[in-house]
C-alpha cells in the first residue's frame, strides 16, 4: 500500500489510506463557490470511516492519492466507471486548494496516464469537467486529452446556493455564457474529454525523439 503506483517530478501516487483521509480533510477550501464541490465534506469519527470504505471497496472504482517531495497528502485522483471488456474508466481529481497552480496536478495526472495505459494497459481514459472550470481544462489539455463533446448538465449543486447570482453577481460575469436557466432549472455547460493508449503513446514518443537537424521541435 505504501509503494507508490507512478511517479513524477514534483508527485507521486498511492493507494489511498485510512489516515489519508484525516490528512485531506486539514485541507484549506476553496473560497469561489463555482468550485465549492472540490472541498471536502465535513466529517466526524464514524463518517471517516465510511467514507473511506465507500470508496475501497467497489469494484469499479480506484482511489489514489497525491504526495509531494516530502510525502505531504496534497491531492486525490480516482478513476470510476471501469469498464474491464472495454478496458476505459473516468478520471477525477481535486488537490488542497492552497496548492492549485503550482503545477502539482498536471505532473500527477502525467504520472498517472503511464501507468494506467502502460502498465495497466487500459485502451482509453475519459472525464468530464465543468467549462467554467477554466484552469482544469487546461491542465488535461496540457496532459494530452482532446475535447470530445460539449453538453448541457442539470446542475445538482450551484443553484442551491447562488440561485440566479450566477447571472447577476458581478463576480461571475467572466462565467456567466457557461450557464443557462431554464424551465427545469439551472444548467452548467460540461466539456467531455478523452485520451487513448495510442494518443498517449504516441504523444511520449514525440516527446522522447531528439530534435534534429531541420529544426522540427519534440512536443
Amino acid at each position: 500500500m505504501d509503494k507508490p503506483i507512478a511517479k513524477g517530478e514534483k508527485t507521486r501516487l498511492r493507494f489511498l489510506k485510512r489516515e489519508d483521509v484525516d490528512a485531506m480533510l486539514r485541507w484549506d477550501r476553496h473560497d469561489d463557490p463555482l468550485l465549492a464541490t472540490y472541498n471536502m465534506p465535513k466529517l466526524g469519527p464514524r463518517q471517516r470511516e465510511d467514507w473511506y470504505r465507500a470508496r475501497t471497496r467497489r469494484a469499479d472504482f480506484r482511489i489514489f492519492v497525491i504526495l509531494d517531495r516530502a510525502s505531504n497528502v496534497v491531492g486525490r485522483l480516482s478513476i470510476r466507471e471501469i469498464d474491464n471488456r472495454k478496458r476505459r474508466a473516468r478520471l477525477g481529481i481535486a488537490l488542497d486548494p492552497a496548492l492549485v497552480g503550482q503545477g502539482l496536478g498536471t505532473d500527477a495526472v502525467t504520472a498517472f496516464l503511464t501507468f494506467y495505459f502502460e502498465q495497466l494497459r487500459f485502451e482509453e481514459l475519459v472525464l468530464d469537467v465543468a467549462a467554467h472550470n477554466v484552469r482544469a481544462r487546461r491542465c488535461y489539455e496540457k496532459c494530452g486529452f482532446h475535447y470530445s463533446r460539449e453538453r448541457w448538465q442539470k446542475d445538482t449543486a450551484l443553484g442551491g446556493r447562488l440561485g440566479l447570482a450566477i447571472f447577476t453577481d458581478e463576480r461571475f460575469r467572466g462565467v456567466r455564457k457557461f450557464f443557462r436557466q431554464t424551465g427545469s432549472g439551472l444548467e452548467v455547460l460540461h466539456c467531455d474529454m478523452h485520451i487513448t493508449r495510442e494518443q498517449h503513446l504516441r504523444a511520449r514518443e514525440s516527446a522522447r525523439r531528439p530534435v534534429g537537424r531541420g529544426g522540427g521541435l519534440s512536443i
